[in-house]
C-alpha cells in the first residue's frame, strides 16, 4: 500500500508565487517605515519653529532634538520595534541584492529594477544609521528630506512590483 502525500508536498514555487512573496516584503516593509517616519520625524522629533527662516532654514546640519520620555512611553516603544524591524529587513535587502549581484552579475546590472532597489537600501541605512531611538536622540536637517524620499520610493516600487502581478497590476495600469 502506497502512502498518500500531502497536497503541498509537490508544490513548486511559481513565478506568481515569486511576485506574490516580493509583494508581500515590500508592502510590510513600506507599512513600518511609514510608521516608523511619522513618529520619529513627524511626531517626536519635530523641528522647532525657525525665528528667523533665512538664517536656519537651509543649514542641513541643524541639529533637531526629540522630546524626552515621560508623555510618550508608548510611541517610543513604537518606534524603537519599528526600528528593530528596519534594521532585520535592510539586512536581509543588503545580503539578497549581494547575492543577487554575485550570482546573476550581467543581469543584475541590466535590469533597472536592480538600481531602484540599491538606492532605496542606501536611503534606508542613511535613515537608520543613527542608532537605536531613545530620548536624548539628535537628528540633522537632510533626514528629514531623506526619510521623505524613502518612504516615496519605497510606496513606488511597492506599487511597480504589485503592477507585476496579474490581479493587481490592472489597477496600477497608470505607473507602466
Amino acid at each position: 500500500m502506497m502512502a498518500k502525500s500531502h497536497k503541498f508536498s509537490h508544490k513548486s514555487l511559481t513565478l506568481v508565487d515569486l511576485i506574490n512573496k516580493s509583494c508581500i516584503y515590500f508592502t510590510f516593509i513600506s507599512a513600518i517605515f511609514s510608521v516608523y517616519a511619522v513618529l520619529l520625524f513627524g511626531q517626536l522629533c519635530q523641528p522647532d519653529e525657525i525665528e528667523d527662516p533665512d538664517e536656519e532654514r537651509y543649514d542641513w546640519h541643524t541639529d533637531i532634538n526629540c522630546i524626552p520620555w515621560e508623555d510618550n512611553e508608548t510611541e517610543y516603544s513604537i518606534l524603537q520595534a519599528t526600528w528593530v524591524i528596519l534594521l532585520i529587513f535592510t539586512g536581509y535587502f543588503w545580503l539578497r541584492e549581494v547575492l543577487e549581484s554575485a550570482a546573476h552579475p550581467r543581469k543584475f546590472f541590466t535590469r533597472m529594477e536592480s538600481y531602484g532597489n540599491m538606492v532605496i537600501d542606501i536611503l534606508l541605512v542613511l535613515c537608520l544609521y543613527k542608532g537605536f531611538p531613545h530620548d536624548d536622540k539628535k537628528f540633522e536637517r537632510w533626514q528629514f528630506h531623506v526619510a521623505t524620499v524613502t518612504s516615496f520610493l519605497l510606496w513606488v516600487q511597492t506599487m511597480l512590483t504589485l503592477g507585476k502581478y496579474p490581479g493587481y497590476g490592472k489597477y496600477i495600469i497608470m505607473f507602466k
